[in-house]
């Protein structure tokens, strides 16, 4: 690594594709000091933390919902 860069990071991150009929639920996201744009729910797992456990959880943090997971899409 050169001198000055950062090492690269990887983590582990669910997002939950939430439907109502042919609707797709979508959250808004409003980073600091960028322009805010529309997501899927969800986010950065924990450490060790299950990716199922981890989309209910970022699901109920971000928008207020209880969520169930069916299964995984990929």
């Amino acid at each position: 690594m050169r001198s000055g860069m950062a090492a690269a990071e990887s983590r582990l991150a669910s997002y939950g594709v939430c439907l109502d009929s042919d609707h797709v639920l979508l959250a808004r996201y409003v980073p600091a000091k960028r322009i805010a744009d529309w997501r899927l729910p969800g986010g950065k797992a924990e450490h060790g933390e299950d990716p199922f456990d981890a989309v209910v959880r970022e699901i109920a943090e971000k928008i207020g919902c209880d969520g169930v997971v069916e299964r995984l899409l990929g």
